[in-house]
């Protein structure tokens, strides 16, 4: 429900950023959980746990379905970890990018 009002929000030509752990990164998801799982429980985290998802299959098509553009990077920069940055953007009213537009749940690399 957050994510969804967030993505209403984006005005035109704005964007949502979002950093988070993703689920879908393999070996990396695997420590990522691990490291947030002792977190939990030494109390390092503020909260009570830590909820991991898929960006491409759970995300994505949240703010794909509210008319936003998304594009997802690594950015775990020399790190184990699955962190992932999703920029998910609104075109400028009556602007065109020149690129095709993405299906629905669909991101591109950036």
């Amino acid at each position: 429900a957050l994510l969804r009002e967030a993505a209403a929000r984006v005005a035109p030509g704005g964007r949502l950023l979002l950093r988070e752990a993703d689920l879908g990164r393999g070996l990396r998801s695997l420590v990522t959980r691990g490291f947030e799982g002792v977190g939990t429980a030494l109390r390092v985290n503020r909260g009570e746990r830590v909820v991991f998802r898929d960006v491409e299959r759970e995300l994505v098509p949240i703010l794909a379905a509210a008319g936003l553009a998304c594009e997802v990077a690594p950015c775990w920069a020399g790190t184990p970890f699955s962190n992932v940055l999703l920029v998910a953007s609104r075109p400028p009213a009556g602007a065109t990018d020149g690129l095709a537009p993405l299906a629905p749940g669909a991101a591109r690399a950036i």
